[in-house]
């Protein structure tokens, strides 16, 4: 039940005997050198011997009883193995030792499935992970449906540096737009090759799979505007523009904005806005929340400039400094 192994030519390899096999459902398979087979999953037995989310099993399918990961409790989704033999589980679950060890949706295991505490994630992933990819550099991409990564957003993907903090080398900006399942590594090109759910990566368009860059960045960054223009209607109490640091993000890095009349008139369409983003080391997102007024009149489209300029430390301007908002109507003539 739930695993079985194939020969070349697909028939079923009867060698391999799991016995009663798994209780629940298979999302996550890993090989590790010695021929060994991680399983994750939605289950709590192999062969009706008690393995809740992740089990390791010989060559021969028979159960390793040197491996048994007792504190993970839920849904494992993601096995990676590491070139030091640790592997590194993802999912929706929770894994905990002791009162000062408690960590959700991703940890990293020593050989006999017990935590490695050395592993600091901080406050780790708001939402599940479904796919972990360990690069040459042993750094660890991780991907899921999360929206932030210890305090700080990071739509669906992220890269940890091998401790398990996050590394600034990179960034993936406004990240995408709805779940990523699959992370494949093209380490010729320093690319990484995503699957999944979205339809935008870092407001470009992108629908379920995508190439994106995997490589390091030295820098500062620079910071732009995610996309060219914004709607809003005219009722909504507020829009809200993100700001995204791209090409690294390796200090801290501060940027002035500004609103500026278009069509829109300030105090009459919208609140004038005048601030300062600050990106902390690490923030590759950012939000400027501008308010809006109802004249609770009939009127045309109408829009107005957010511009931003004067970065610090060390940021560049990106190509993005200006952007575009649109004041949609959303009165009626008919009372």
């Amino acid at each position: 039940n739930g695993i079985a192994r194939l020969n070349p030519d697909g028939t079923i390899d009867l060698s391999f005997n799991p016995g009663a096999g798994l209780n629940g459902t298979v999302f996550a398979i890993a090989l590790q050198s010695d021929g060994k087979v991680l399983i994750g999953g939605q289950f709590t037995t192999y062969n009706n011997v008690p393995r809740n989310g992740v089990v390791r099993v010989n060559s021969d399918g028979s159960l390793d009883d040197s491996f048994a990961a007792t504190n993970i409790d839920g849904i494992v989704r993601a096995i990676a193995v590491a070139r030091d033999g640790k592997i590194l589980i993802g999912g929706s679950f929770s894994a905990t030792e002791s009162t000062n060890y408690n960590v959700y949706g991703i940890a990293r295991l020593n050989s006999d499935g017990s935590l490695d505490k050395t592993f600091n994630i901080g406050n780790g992933v708001n939402d599940y992970v479904a796919a972990i990819a360990i690069d040459k550099n042993d750094k660890i991409i991780v991907a899921g449906a999360f929206t932030m990564f210890n305090g700080q957003f990071n739509n669906r993907i992220v890269r940890l540096k091998p401790g398990g903090s996050f590394d600034p080398a990179i960034s993936f900006g406004e990240g995408a737009n709805n779940f990523i399942n699959a992370v494949v590594l093209d380490e010729a090109n320093d690319e990484i090759i995503i699957g999944g759910g979205f339809s935008e990566f870092n407001g470009q368009t992108l629908y379920g799979v995508g190439r994106i860059f995997g490589g390091e960045y030295s820098g500062t960054g620079e910071i732009q505007f995610a996309g060219q223009t914004y709607d809003a209607n005219e009722s909504a109490s507020e829009v809200v523009v993100p700001v995204v640091r791209n090409f690294g993000s390796v200090s801290n890095a501060t940027i002035n904005y500004r609103t500026v009349d278009g069509t829109a008139k300030a105090g009459v369409d919208y609140r004038p806005a005048v601030g300062v983003v600050e990106f902390s080391e690490g923030e590759v997102i950012k939000y400027i929340s501008i308010g809006l007024i109802d004249n609770q009149k009939v009127d045309p489209v109408r829009s107005f400039n957010v511009e931003l300029f004067n970065p610090s430390g060390s940021a560049d301007l990106g190509v993005l400094t200006s952007t575009t908002v649109n004041i949609l109507e959303d009165d009626s003539v008919v009372e």
